[in-house]
């Protein structure tokens, strides 16, 4: 019998007594606080409380049923019946009880206390508090005033209708993370004019800062960002510029393009397409003469996730993993100025869901490298519901761990949300353009323009909510 099937009657499949759901994370740290407090409240209250904790690594409870750990989804189905929820001050847990339609009563662990390695859940939970999404309390009195408020129905436990609370969790969320990279960035700039980086040269290797790519370098754009995370729209906007030139997912360009013939979004087989041909006459004199089981191989050695340490690490200190990314890297240069000599373009515009590819592009001496990291949001996509909001965020904040570190690199880069360029489209091309240094350029948007529609730049909306369509991003295509 579980935590949870102990807390209500095996008859009934709800509680019939008021259900309080306490749960203290994954977290490492003990938490044996929040779980005296709430053993304190329930001994109190009496039975006419049913009350589950999820302790984790803290002490178990002695007045309330306990459990070290519940799978996600009992957790979920335990938010959306409990009648209050209270929790420490986790983004993944608050968003999770906001999902099911609670404001949480959140207690923050505390480094001063050893609950945490630092306060980033007590900042986070101050601004949740500021905006009602959470019950922000800071002692035992003020939980039991908290749940005894709800319980004896003088506040309201589910006041979250629509997806409304998440989206506001996620951009409190979001914010912090801006004002973080911010800070990050600010001190790795004062440390490069103190000369202090000595530590961090080899993660900036192979990138540069020059105002146009030399002669014998290829600029390339690459946004960054989640899967469907709007990457078509601003890359498309892009390859209108004078100047630019867009690639789409150059990741897949050996599969889906050379060996299995899948079709560019130019509506041709890749075989067939004029652009690509030409750029495989150009870079090896035709893609019969490329050995595509070979460079998947190259590929698979270096450009992917599970490489990310060996990428970030010191050239020449491992001789045989820098031998394998100069092998793909011949391959994937040959491509590039291939295609550059074609169309003339100062900038190519990439995209990729892999923060490899960001990593590998860095380490090619020969690659003027930019990145915009393009960052969506649960609203941002139009079959998005509230459950699915929660578990996107956990997505994100997955990716974003793996991104973060990029940002000592001192690769030039940039960060755009979906829903702003949808709403602001000029101002931020500008300031894309501005990254790249082509301030000069003519943005492909009129001036005044409020909104950028999927339509407007060729893009199905059907489409774009369907994992590889072959419409628009099976394979790499180009905008001339």
């Amino acid at each position: 019998m579980t935590a949870l099937d102990q807390a209500r009657p095996a008859a009934s499949p709800l509680p019939e007594r008021p259900f309080v759901l306490v749960t203290v994370g994954t977290d490492h740290h003990p938490f044996d606080r929040l779980v005296e407090w709430v053993d304190r409240w329930v001994a109190a209250r009496g039975p006419a409380v049913a009350c589950v904790v999820q302790y984790g690594t803290s002490a178990s409870p002695t007045a309330s049923t306990g459990t070290a750990y519940l799978e996600h989804d009992v957790l979920v189905s335990a938010m959306s019946r409990a009648t209050a929820v209270v929790c420490h001050g986790g983004p993944g847990t608050i968003l999770e009880a906001r999902a099911a339609g609670h404001v949480p009563i959140v207690v923050p662990r505390s480094k001063a206390l050893g609950e945490h390695v630092d306060d980033h859940q007590v900042h986070f939970s101050r601004r949740l508090a500021d905006n009602g999404d959470v019950v922000l309390v800071g002692s035992a009195d003020a939980l039991a005033e908290a749940l005894d408020q709800v319980l004896d129905g003088e506040s309201e436990p589910a006041a979250v209708t629509g997806d409304d609370g998440t989206c506001s969790a996620v951009e409190v969320f979001e914010a912090m993370v801006d004002d973080a990279v911010a800070q990050r960035q600010r001190s790795s700039r004062r440390r490069r004019r103190r000369g202090q980086t000595a530590g961090l040269d080899h993660l900036g290797a192979g990138s540069t800062a020059t105002a146009e790519p030399a002669s014998d370098q290829v600029g390339v754009l690459l946004i960054a960002g989640m899967g469907r995370s709007g990457s078509t729209l601003l890359d498309r906007m892009l390859g209108e510029v004078e100047g630019c030139v867009s690639l789409g997912e150059v990741v897949h360009l050996w599969s889906r393009g050379v060996r299995d013939d899948e079709r560019c979004a130019c509506g041709e087989r890749f075989s067939r397409c004029a652009f690509w041909t030409a750029v495989g006459e150009e870079a090896f004199g035709g893609w019969a003469n490329v050995d595509v089981e070979a460079v998947l191989a190259a590929q698979r050695a270096v450009e992917r996730d599970r490489h990310l340490l060996k990428l970030a690490t010191r050239p020449g200190v491992l001789r045989g993993f820098d031998a394998d990314v100069e092998a793909y890297g011949r391959s994937l240069l040959a491509v590039y100025r291939a295609v550059q000599r074609l169309t003339g373009a100062r900038w190519l515009v990439v995209s990729s869901t892999d923060v490899a590819t960001m990593y590998l592009l860095r380490r090619l001496d020969r690659v003027d490298l930019r990145i915009v990291h393009l960052v969506g949001d649960a609203g941002a996509r139009g079959d998005a519901g509230l459950g699915r909001a929660a578990s996107a965020v956990v997505r994100s904040l997955w990716y974003n761990s793996r991104l973060h570190p990029f940002g000592a690199t001192g690769v030039p880069s940039s960060r755009v949300r979906v829903r702003s360029l949808v709403a602001h489209p000029r101002s931020h091309l500008e300031h894309v353009l501005d990254l790249i240094e082509m301030s000069d350029a003519s943005p492909p948007v009129p001036e005044g323009a409020r909104r950028a529609t999927l339509d407007q730049w060729g893009i199905d909306p059907s489409a774009h909510a369907v994992p590889r369509p072959t419409s628009s991003r099976s394979t790499p295509r180009r905008r001339l």
